[in-house]
């Protein structure tokens, strides 16, 4: 018997190589320090009365910019090498002689700060925390220290410093540039059908929560599209599973917020009648939809220490469209279609490499690449 491409595809997205998981240890590796210069003000005044410079520690970076978070702080010195009126500036520190500062009775040192970070990651400079190498990033972030009802702060921190041997996460969503026609049978043209269309496209996709059950066959992962004789299969290769010390149970359901969130609109909105055939009434007139689907999604969630930024792929899944055994799949190359599908997940440039955390529960940075592909062959 002659296999579809989309059957074809469903035998070889079964064969998925597992990577290795990263150690982790509870040692504060999510830990970052800020380095400030801030300016003091009374009550609603526009006018400073005042400065200091300052380092803060936080315990996690990813909740570190958030209301009601109590730094540990230190006052840096640059040891005579900056100017002695005004703000400090950071970028005077040597290996040879770092700024440094005492937190949480650990020594801090920072050095090799340039003005601009790199244009790509915004890396910059190196630092050591109670003899732990740390990355040092130039991306300013603004915060507000209150001291009292009538006083506060305003400061700008231009530099930030995240420890080498964290673990950090990014999550790819791959779209291929082959894409699969659906044709899908509603009522006539209006908000309400166009409703229908995008609840049925967020069904398809919410099912790669209802495929991720180890009770599960490889054929019930294959899930009908509703008012369609086409079909969507989910293949998941999840390294960590419920139980293990770093397994997040949530990130599954956040792979499909996202497809959910970002890609079913766009596939909806983009909708084409094709015909409509009139009932016994005008209410009963059925309409035919074309929708554009990739025809494949490779989503990746990898892995690396923030020192070497040699990633490793820990969580995979694969998502296939195609017509239901016995049909003709409707698929080509569209790479215009691929690059719209993609740019909704964000561009891999948008991520600064040190803000996303393998600690923390998520996905991390999430962006969208495009795969070369071709039709009935997996990517």
């Amino acid at each position: 018997m002659r296999l579809s491409s989309f059957a074809s595809l469903l035998l070889a997205s079964t064969s998925l190589v597992t990577a290795r998981v990263l150690p982790r240890d509870d040692d504060n590796r999510d830990e970052v320090v800020y380095l400030l210069n801030c300016k003091n003000y009374f009550g609603n005044s526009v006018f400073n009365s005042g400065s200091k410079d300052a380092l803060w520690l936080l315990p996690n970076f990813e909740t570190s910019r958030n209301a009601g978070q109590h730094p540990i702080e230190a006052y840096p010195s640059d040891h005579g090498l900056g100017k002695d009126y005004g703000d400090m500036d950071y970028t005077v520190g040597t290996e040879a002689q770092p700024i440094t500062g005492t937190l949480d009775g650990r020594l801090f040192q920072v050095w090799g700060l340039a003005e601009k970070g790199d244009p790509n990651t915004s890396l910059t400079g190196e630092a050591k925390l109670g003899g732990h190498d740390m990355a040092c990033y130039q991306a300013p972030t603004v915060f507000t220290q209150t001291i009292s009802k009538d006083r506060h702060y305003k400061c700008v921190a231009r530099y930030w410093c995240t420890r080498r041997d964290r673990t950090i996460r990014r999550t790819s969503f791959g779209i291929s540039n082959t894409t699969a026609d659906v044709i899908l049978t509603s009522g006539s043209p209006g908000d309400a059908t166009s409703a229908v269309i995008l609840a049925n496209v967020k069904e398809a996709l919410r099912n790669l929560q209802v495929a991720y059950d180890g009770d599960l066959s490889d054929d019930a992962a294959v899930f009908t599209i509703k008012d369609t004789e086409s079909a969507i299969s989910f293949a998941i290769d999840f390294d960590e599973k419920a139980g293990d010390l770093n397994f997040d149970p949530n990130r599954l359901k956040d792979m499909a917020d996202q497809l959910v969130d970002k890609l079913a609109p766009a596939i909806a909105n983009a909708a084409k009648l094709v015909k409509c055939s009139q009932g016994w009434g005008a209410q009963y007139a059925s309409c035919t939809y074309k929708l554009v689907f990739p025809e494949q999604i490779k989503i990746e969630s990898q892995i690396t220490l923030q020192a070497n930024q040699n990633w490793i792929t820990q969580d995979k899944v694969k998502i296939i469209v195609g017509k239901k055994a016995g049909g003709k799949d409707e698929c080509k190359t569209d790479g215009a279609v691929a690059s719209v599908f993609a740019g909704v997940f964000g561009a891999l440039g948008a991520i600064t490499t040190g803000g996303m955390s393998g600690v923390a529960q998520g996905l991390g940075g999430v962006f969208g690449a495009i795969h070369a592909a071709k039709c009935g062959l997996p990517i």
